[in-house]
């Protein structure tokens, strides 16, 4: 074959290189897709419905999903605007299958709901109003426990209860935890610390051992600094220990190493708002690592995956391995109360707008990233779809305080782990890394084939 026919055949090798190296680049940092996204509304009924939003969701045992809030109404001939309770429930892919409401008992907000044993559901909210339902949404009892606020709820292992939030005494807050039987019958209640203006729990789970923790934010006493604040008790409600950090807490869970992984906000950058935060502890709440994430944004759940790692939710979701490097992000519809993960390795979240406690919304997002391009045919409707992903914020030391309550049973002594500070970016920067090298293998190349050609050209 003549040197003309063979430098005819390299050009088009050479293009092909250029188009398969570029998109290699640039696929990495492709989101995961949304897969699906609904929105809901409240039943009229007989009133004008004033505003509804939804604070709460559960994976139900079915494969579906329930989504509690609430629903202001206005009864006109009483010129009131009483709060009802609101819940819906949808099949697995969020399509609504019925919607209850609890009427005119003015309950307030619903901040939490359980899918109990026999299939129905446990909401819980403003005014500490317990509101139990059948399977199709329809009341069956109510309780009101105390003079306070639950921001979150477990069913415990003998079929009850636990609850978690503030009780109001005086005018301050204090952290409170509660035990109630299947009947919503108060077993036990118990407060920690010294109350203070905003002492509030937000997140409970029933640890492995049959004991609680919560986390939520504590006011320094005497200070009126706000923070982060971890309490293990025993099975009775009984503190035995609790660790404080520098920064907001709204959610927790038990890892397979019987530590915790913490997800809250954090100032990294005050001019830039708050960011998301995820921090791992050991089993007695010695911080191991921390990450952080977006700007003005607060990591409203966390979960831990099937694959070792966790995933945060706030206005996006975001994945982290084991060892706390980013994955991948996917921007959401707006702010995100919970988020769970499916039988098929996805994930769906649910909460209501960004920009306030209005509405109602669920959407589900795809196992990984993709390189497929997500078009108008995959959104079942706008606001499922993808926004452009953020970027994360650097990871700076985080301190961890003293126990807050210097009257609590310390943690138990445990040689303490360095933090090690995880590259917030580590996705980032493998695909920026991977984009510079195809874009200067594609420079060579071209380089190479422009000498190549013009030698041929001086030979001939």
């Amino acid at each position: 074959m003549s040197a003309n026919k063979k430098s005819l055949l390299m050009a088009p090798t050479i293009v092909l290189l250029m188009m398969l190296l570029v998109p290699v680049g640039l696929a990495v940092q492709t989101p995961p897709l949304i897969l699906w996204a609904h929105t809901y509304s409240p039943n009229p009924y007989y009133y004008p419905t004033m505003g509804y939003g939804a604070q709460a969701m559960v994976q139900t045992s079915d494969g579906g999903y329930a989504l509690a809030g609430y629903v202001k109404v206005m009864v006109i001939n009483l010129g009131e605007i009483p709060t009802d309770y609101w819940l819906v429930k949808t099949d697995s892919n969020g399509t609504q299958q019925w919607s209850s409401q609890t009427n005119f008992f003015n309950f307030g907000r619903v901040s939490a709901v359980v899918q109990t044993s026999d299939g129905g559901f446990l909401l819980a909210g403003g005014q500490t109003t317990l509101v139990k339902t059948d399977l199709d949404g329809t009341p069956s009892w109510n309780q009101t426990i105390v003079n306070g606020i639950v921001r979150s709820m477990v069913q415990t292992l003998d079929g009850g209860y636990a609850l978690a939030g503030y009780a109001l005494s005086e005018g301050v807050d204090a952290f409170w935890l509660a035990k109630m039987d299947a009947r919503g019958n108060v077993v036990w209640s118990q407060t920690y610390g010294q109350p203070n203006k905003y002492d509030t729990a937000s997140g409970l789970i029933q640890t492995d051992d049959g004991g609680y923790a919560v986390v939520g934010a504590a006011v320094t006493p005497g200070v009126g600094n706000s923070s982060g604040w971890l309490i293990k008790t025993n099975s009775a409600g009984q503190e035995e220990w609790n660790q404080t950090y520098g920064y907001a807490l709204y959610s927790v869970v038990q890892t397979k190493d019987s530590g915790y992984a913490l997800a809250g906000s954090a100032d990294i950058i005050p001019a830039q708002g708050s960011s998301m935060l995820l921090v791992k502890t050991d089993a007695c709440g010695n911080m191991q690592w921390n990450q952080t994430f977006g700007v003005n944004e607060a990591a409203r759940s966390v979960i831990k995956t099937n694959d070792g790692g966790y995933a945060m939710a706030g206005t996006e979701i975001v994945k982290i391995d084991a060892s706390g490097n980013i994955e991948w992000n996917q921007t959401l519809p707006g702010q995100v109360y919970s988020v769970v993960q499916t039988a098929d390795a996805a994930y769906v979240a649910g909460g209501s707008d960004a920009d306030s406690d209005s509405g109602a919304w669920l959407a589900k997002i795809q196992a990984t990233g993709t390189l497929a391009t997500p078009t108008a045919s995959n959104m079942p409707s706008p606001s499922s779809t993808p926004f452009p992903s953020s970027t994360p914020s650097p990871t700076l030391p985080l301190t961890q305080s003293p126990s807050q309550n210097p009257s609590s049973t310390p943690p138990p002594s445990v040689a303490q782990q360095p933090t090690p500070s995880p590259t917030p970016n580590s996705t980032q920067s493998s695909s920026a890394l991977a984009i510079v090298t195809a874009v200067l293998l594609v420079a060579a190349v071209v380089v190479g084939l422009l000498v190549y050609l013009r030698k041929r050209r001086g030979i001939t």
